[in-house]
């Protein structure tokens, strides 16, 4: 089920390790979770009422040699309720200044009712900020990012130092770099470095449209600040929704998938084609349960 791990990957970049051959090798990926948490993003800021959406049945659909459905497997089941159920074990206070800014946030474990100070934001006179700092329940810094702006106070570029309390010299984690056309963002340049080295290993690059939606997306995997493999995706919307995307990687997996939604707007079915190969790879559908009635394309009546 290749579709998948390069729609999804980014959500799972922790799990996964890079490589010459290929953009990334992971270790486990459960089919699953991913087939969900791609749900999750297709839905995007669309709340789910859960008084009619009370569960979801996510099928997995292989294919004949002709094109044909071969069989179909029940990959995930999930209640939708738990958004409202789950609970932290943390409590967070954030405290704001005298011109209303967030300022610091303190955290405090439920179990053991210990605080500490969790982040501190420190602001410019034109109230941009300029530097966060992350502490650890020691009360030590962690990481440090600051922000720089132009003469248009648009942000254009962000560093991330990791390793205040582990090293001599804290390490740059992560670095940002921001474009833009007028007043919209339209590209996003970010380098990563998981070593202790001046190098970074890999970058991604994320590309918007004039209505803040995202239309591209690459990974690359670096050494000597020579891209060595890559992986990505061309997104393509009607209106809100996601319709299509198109991935393509360094090792020649070009993968066309079409998204098909209810009348909730709640996605129902991915569809997933080989282009090199002109040949369908993956089928994904949703079934949305209302108490025992199962539910598809018409949505709820």
């Amino acid at each position: 089920m290749k579709t998948l791990k390069y729609l999804l990957l980014f959500l799972i970049l922790s799990s996964c390790s890079a490589s010459k051959n290929k953009a990334w090798n992971c270790i486990q990926i459960d089919e699953g979770n991913l087939a969900f948490n791609e749900m999750l993003g297709l839905i995007g800021k669309t709340k789910i009422d859960t008084n009619k959406t009370k569960a979801v049945k996510i099928y997995s659909y292989e294919f004949k040699k002709n094109g044909n459905i071969k069989d179909s497997t029940l990959i995930e089941y999930q209640n939708l309720n738990y958004f409202t159920t789950f609970k932290d074990h943390t409590n967070y206070e954030i405290k704001y200044d005298s011109l209303g800014r967030d300022f610091e946030r303190y955290a405090t474990r439920i179990e053991t009712g210990e605080t500490h100070l969790n982040y501190r934001k420190i602001y410019d006179t034109k109230s941009n900020i300029i530097e966060w700092i992350i502490y650890n329940r020691e009360g030590q810094i962690n990481s440090k990012t600051f922000y720089y702006y132009d003469n248009l106070e648009r942000l254009i570029k962000s560093e991330k130092y990791y390793g205040y309390f582990l090293y001599e010299k804290p390490i740059l984690q992560r670095k940002k770099l921001f474009e833009y056309e007028s007043e919209n963002r339209i590209k996003e340049i970010e380098y990563f470095s998981v070593v202790t080295s001046d190098k970074f290993d890999s970058k991604n690059i994320k590309e918007f449209n004039n209505k803040g939606q995202q239309i591209n997306y690459r990974s690359e995997t670096l050494e000597n600040d020579i891209t060595v493999s890559f992986w990505g995706f061309r997104s393509f919307y009607e209106e809100q929704r996601l319709i299509k995307k198109e991935s393509y990687s360094s090792d020649n997996q070009d993968i066309l998938t079409e998204f098909t939604y209810n009348t909730l707007n709640l996605p129902i079915e991915n569809y997933s084609t080989d282009l090199n190969l002109n040949k369908p790879t993956q089928l994904i559908k949703y079934y949305y349960l209302e108490n025992k009635k199962t539910t598809h394309n018409n949505g709820y009546k």
